[in-house]
């Protein structure tokens, strides 16, 4: 059992507490349904489920309305979903909902990225990252950077190497090729396609200016 200890109207956001401690957010009708007051005494089990029966019809639209406009992960969706104050047990049923119709799917969400993207000039390195922050799992994102050939990833550290050294052009040989090289390295690139890069777009490098 609980105590409400605070019942607080935070812009159009209802925060309830109990025992002195932030338990759940809500909107004014929900918390009309609910039926508490400050000072009851509540089960917080009772409570979870009652906010969770309450708020999925409503956190489940939100999901669909996100999904109209980009494609999400399942723990995107989730902070999205978080930051509409949603309760974490209504927001959890919403998610296996979604995941269970195919609506969300991070494997899938993670090979097509790749797809995408694997003809630009990112490094394997650099969409790890990206589909790290997005939420992916680091076994699903590993299983699509397989996909990704070693032609494909020498191809665009190639690309990108023509690109910085264009923007340096005019620069002493050594100073272009330290520049080009930083750049490959810092957005990821192995240190064998950054090598082979510099040659194919630079040379050699043994006629350096002394």
């Amino acid at each position: 059992m609980g105590i409400i200890t605070g019942i607080e109207k935070i812009r159009h956001t209802i925060v309830l507490s109990l025992d002195n401690r932030q338990f759940a957010r809500m909107n004014e009708d929900e918390l009309a349904s609910l039926g508490f007051a400050l000072g009851g005494d509540v089960d917080e089990d009772e409570l979870a489920d009652r906010l969770c029966a309450l708020q999925f019809k409503r956190a489940l639209e939100a999901a669909l309305n996100a999904l109209e406009r980009r494609d999400l992960t399942r723990e995107g969706m989730r902070r999205l979903l978080e930051q509409k104050d949603f309760y974490g047990g209504a927001v959890d049923t919403a998610l296996d909902r979604l995941t269970e119709g195919g609506l969300i799917d991070d494997r899938r969400f993670a090979e097509r990225f790749v797809e995408l993207n694997k003809g630009g000039v990112r490094s394997k390195r650099a969409l790890r990252d990206k589909l790290y922050v997005k939420g992916v799992p680091r076994d699903i994102i590993d299983e699509a950077l397989s996909e990704i050939d070693d032609d494909e990833q020498l191809g665009a550290a190639v690309q990108l190497a023509r690109e910085f050294a264009r923007r340096h052009e005019g620069k002493p040989e050594r100073e272009v090729r330290a520049k080009v090289g930083q750049a490959l390295a810092r957005r990821g690139f192995s240190w064998d396609d950054v090598s082979s890069a510099l040659e194919r777009v630079l040379g050699d490098g043994e006629d350096f200016e002394d």
